[in-house]
């Protein structure tokens, strides 16, 4: 299962609308190949929250990592969101295109991420408190990306595909994030 989040857009077990991702960048470098072209290294880091459909929970039980439906103690139960959320540290290393178009630089920047991801755990909320599922839920603690940055000024677009899976597939379902 690929795309954002669990599986296909359109697939009833996430929530992507209210995923998120925050952090910082803390150092920065550029190579100049010539007067357009550069490569570029840096070092961020920050959280990253992936919700899913608030009917389901992701658990693991003996070991093995799996979307679960919610069984409430009664029927009047009902989750109001259900997420992974974990830390991140990235090193980014892209070719970076740039060319001064009036008073700003236009620029575009493609290439691999190498990231470290720490401290996660399965999270609900129900009745307006939260609540910790696991934090043994079988992520894999290094991951590579493709990033994709186009800009103007000071506006950023940007997108970020997995190319290996957040989990560890041998115990838990495929998933490649995208951001």
């Amino acid at each position: 299962m690929t795309g954002a989040a669990f599986g296909t857009s359109g697939n009833k077990l996430t929530d992507d609308g209210e995923s998120s991702e925050w952090g910082f960048t803390g150092v920065s470098f550029a190579f100049p190949i010539n007067n357009s072209l550069a490569v570029t290294a840096s070092y961020s880091c920050g959280q990253v929250t992936h919700h899913f459909n608030p009917q389901y929970m992701l658990n693991t039980v003996d070991g093995v990592t799996r979307l679960e439906l919610f069984k409430g103690e009664n029927e009047n139960e009902h989750l109001s969101r259900s997420y992974l959320q974990y830390w991140v540290v990235r090193f980014p290393l892209m070719l970076e295109w740039s060319r001064r178009f009036g008073g700003s630089d236009a620029f575009f920047a493609v290439g691999p991420s190498l990231e470290y991801r720490f401290y996660s755990r399965s999270r609900y909320q129900l009745n307006g408190k939260k609540h910790t599922l696991t934090k043994q839920n079988n992520i894999n603690p290094v991951g590579l990306n493709l990033d994709v940055r186009f800009g103007y000024g000071c506006m950023v677009l940007y997108a970020r595909t997995a190319l290996t899976p957040l989990l560890k597939t041998s115990c838990a379902p495929e998933w490649h994030p995208f951001t």
